[in-house]
């Protein structure tokens, strides 16, 4: 019998994993990750169904529901909770229905939601509260408590920590499963051991990281193309490869002027929204997705044909401009018949 993990790619993700499995005390093998965007668990949670008969619990972390995915994963739980106890973690900002019913979908069912924290905070804390009643201790959870500090200060957008700079640009070095294990490993293998939370190997990969950073960031200066609706400055981007995140080339956009970045993902299937004035959950909302108030994302909507036509054209380097201007476009489009919720966004009562 084993325990399944749903855990988001980001860095709070990841580390939400590892911080689990390390405070858990069982071994590494007695647990199935899978790394996946919000918008693929309830697919996941489907899969599992069909192929529940080792698992004995299921923990989703740092991945949150949103109006498209709510009614399917919430049936996948009704099912799936019938025999194997689930556990749930996250930060996002959840609908109220929603937290109701997942609440009292089962008594197998434990929500542990907190917007306040990481999904790093959660962990430990979950664990601090069992090891108290429990009446044990665990030497490893001084430097889990460090660690999620780290990890909440990258991913709650506050930038204290000198280390989380580098944590979580070694994370995103490469989006791949196997990338996320490694990086998974690594930091399993830091808590247990209580080592220094930035070695050597996180520098390397981090000089590698720094270098194609520095070529996107040019990039945005030439490419990014900027509206402005209601007096609210939108700067729109579309990534021109996988490796630097969206909340750097979102906070370098939102450093030069900008109020809200929309960054487009370079496989044409999201957007990122980020602001540090605005509350951009509420655009996201709007696409079909959802996150936290300065750091949010959604779906890009089209279909297969428009995607496909547009995959196709974007190969071809000389038409790649062309390309991100007509998206950027239709975005502009579709933001500017949601004036009224651009302005709420930015309203001093919703930030």
């Amino acid at each position: 019998m084993f325990t399944v993990i749903f855990t988001h790619t980001d860095l709070d993700g990841v580390a939400s994993a590892s911080l689990y499995i390390a405070l858990s005390k069982e071994e590494p093998q007695k647990y199935r990750i899978l790394f996946m965007q919000p918008r693929d668990l309830g697919t996941n949670l489907k899969f599992i169904i069909r192929k529940s008969r080792n698992v004995h619990k299921i923990v989703i972390m740092d991945l949150a529901p949103n109006e498209d995915t709510f009614e399917s994963i919430y049936k996948s739980l009704e099912i799936l909770s019938k025999e194997i106890e689930i556990e749930w973690f996250d930060h996002h900002l959840w609908d109220g229905v929603w937290l109701e019913k997942i609440s009292t979908l089962s008594d197998r069912v434990k929500l542990y939601v907190d917007r306040a924290k990481c999904t790093c905070g959660l962990v430990c804390e979950y664990f601090s509260n069992l090891y108290c009643s429990n009446n044990r201790k665990s030497p490893e959870l001084e430097y889990a408590r460090n660690l999620a500090e780290i990890v909440c200060d990258v991913d709650l957008w506050r930038f204290n920590r000198w280390e989380s700079a580098f944590l979580y640009r070694y994370a995103d070095f490469r989006r791949d499963s196997i990338w996320k294990q490694k990086v998974l490993r690594h930091i399993l293998s830091k808590i247990r051991n209580r080592d220094v939370v930035v070695d050597e190997e996180i520098v390397k990969y981090v000089e590698m990281f720094v270098d194609k950073e520095f070529r996107e960031l040019n990039l945005v200066n030439r490419k990014q193309v900027c509206y402005r609706i209601d007096n609210v400055s939108i700067c729109m981007y579309m990534k021109q490869s996988d490796v630097v995140s969206s909340s750097i080339i979102g906070n370098y956009i939102l450093s030069r002027g900008a109020d809200i970045a929309i960054i487009i993902h370079r496989d044409l299937k999201a957007l990122s929204f980020r602001s540090k004035k605005c509350n951009v959950q509420i655009l996201a909302k709007a696409f079909g997705g959802g996150g936290h108030e300065k750091a949010s994302g959604a779906p890009l909507k089209m279909n297969s044909i428009q995607r496909s036509i547009l995959r196709i054209f974007s190969g071809f380097p000389f038409l790649q401009d062309h390309i991100s201007r007509l998206i950027m476009k239709y975005l502009f489009k579709l933001l500017s018949k949601k004036i009224p919720l651009v302005k709420d966004a930015c309203t001093e009562k919703y930030i």
